[in-house]
């Protein structure tokens, strides 16, 4: 047996000392002097060169009973059973580490759920046997990516959320279930997730980064309501220093019910977004050209009370490369910049805007008659200018950034606000977590 006992108490001092040693009883002695192995006891944990003294010495110290004989043996046998099921318990998650994902943690993700579930049960099966950090670092894997793993599959019974335990400053259960509301709702699914950010902050809503968003669209897996999802090739165009410096004119095709085909055709601000006209027409020509340049002079004249000065840019089609437009253009102190042709950019401003309109919106809407394209046109250029935030505007509307009511200060004020959040967040995820937490 493993008994401790000090030295004599010859003094106060050698009492108070940390020196110690270990004695062992003359039947462990007898056993390993008779068997000649030095490792007979692995429990008691002998050193080696005290075992080695005692075969060395090749003497009886004493005759022991029978039955202290069958004590040592016993718990020999029971230690040698615990080790045995701790090989087992470390075997199993071996295997089952190995047969759902045979690669390093390091060099490649796993991001199938069920699999992840199955390594942290076996995880978890193995901790009854081991240390916590002995079974993470026989499979390869980080404690803070088990803790994500556990968070993410064991659920809270309070709320379908990863556990508050995890980091101060995570988002909270109801900053989380805002977050997914905004991103699966159909009623913001014509807005972008950079938009929404913003969104979020405008209203005063959520408060966090653009990369905790697709974190967490990520870890969740939620889908937009109509995303397409392919590769894409960002290039900068053509970028105007001020408002009403550059606008961009095109039409898109849209087709209606059977087989009718209508026509939308914008005029956009380069520098702020803002969709200054819009038309719905039936026709590609060059008189709704003109129409819809004179109308969005005519709005821009009456927000900003000065007379416009703008190059406007066009793609060289029929309805643009035209004497009736080139006529109304030189008569209205404007200039033309065909696409392509007298500059190499492309009009690609204006066709995204056009892109985010069919794809995020129409395309999933019934468009019946002109004046229900009409209807849903004039409510997307509305949302567009009046509502959603933009990225490249760090939070700004195209209307404000026309108009230049959206300034440093406003900028500020919204940065103030998130930094509140954040303490509002870390003093709420420090609160004592729920008893159901699985880390």
């Amino acid at each position: 047996m493993n008994n401790e006992s000090c030295l004599p108490n010859f003094s106060a001092s050698i009492v108070d000392s940390p020196l110690r040693y270990r004695s062992y009883s003359d039947v462990v002695k007898d056993e390993i002097a008779k068997t000649k192995n030095v490792y007979l006891f692995p429990d008691l944990k002998i050193p080696r060169t005290t075992a080695q003294y005692w075969v060395k010495k090749q003497r009886s110290f004493r005759s022991a009973d029978v039955i202290e004989i069958e004590s040592v043996y016993k718990k020999k046998s029971e230690f040698l059973a615990e080790e045995l099921e701790k090989e087992k318990a470390m075997r199993r998650l071996l295997e089952t580490v190995r047969k759902v994902f045979p690669y390093d943690f390091q060099f490649k993700q796993l991001k199938n759920k069920q699999y992840r579930a199955q390594i942290i049960s076996a995880i978890q099966e193995c901790s009854k046997l081991h240390k916590l950090s002995h079974c993470l670092n026989s499979i390869g894997l980080t404690k803070s990516t088990y803790r994500r793993w556990a968070s993410e599959i064991t659920l809270c019974n309070k709320v379908r959320s990863p556990c508050e335990r995890r980091k101060a400053m995570q988002l909270t259960s109801d900053e989380i279930m805002k977050m997914q509301r905004f991103v699966t709702s159909k009623k913001y699914a014509h807005i972008s997730i950079s938009s929404l950010h913003f969104l979020g902050q405008r209203t005063g809503e959520l408060f966090c980064s653009i990369d905790t968003w697709y974190k967490y669209i990520r870890s969740f897996e939620w889908k937009r309501p109509w995303a397409k999802f392919k590769k894409e090739f960002k290039r900068t165009g053509i970028r105007a220093a001020k408002p009403n410096e550059l606008w961009h004119i095109d039409v898109t095709e849209v087709c209606v019910g059977h087989g009718l085909k209508l026509f939308i055709q914008a005029v956009i601000d380069n520098f702020s977004r803002f969709v200054l006209s819009w038309q719905v027409t039936e026709e590609i020509n060059a008189k709704n050209t003109v129409e819809t340049l004179r109308l969005a002079q005519r709005r821009a004249k009456t927000m900003l009370s000065a007379e416009t000065n703008s190059q406007v840019m066009m793609d060289p089609g029929k309805e643009n490369k035209n004497h009736n437009v080139l006529n109304f253009i030189a008569s209205k102190n404007l200039s033309r910049v065909l696409a392509r042709v007298d500059i190499h950019y492309s009009n690609s401003m204006v066709e995204g805007l056009f892109h985010s309109l069919k794809n995020k919106y129409l395309y999933h809407q019934k468009v019946k008659t002109i004046d229900d394209l009409k209807r849903k046109a004039n409510f997307y250029f509305r949302q567009h200018n009046e509502v959603v935030p933009l990225a490249v505007h760090k939070g700004g509307r195209p209307r404000e950034v026309f108009l230049s009511s959206w300034t440093e200060d406003e900028r500020k004020l919204l940065q103030e606000n998130k930094t509140q959040a954040f303490l509002a967040r870390k003093k709420k995820n420090l609160e004592p977590p729920c008893s159901t937490c699985p880390c």
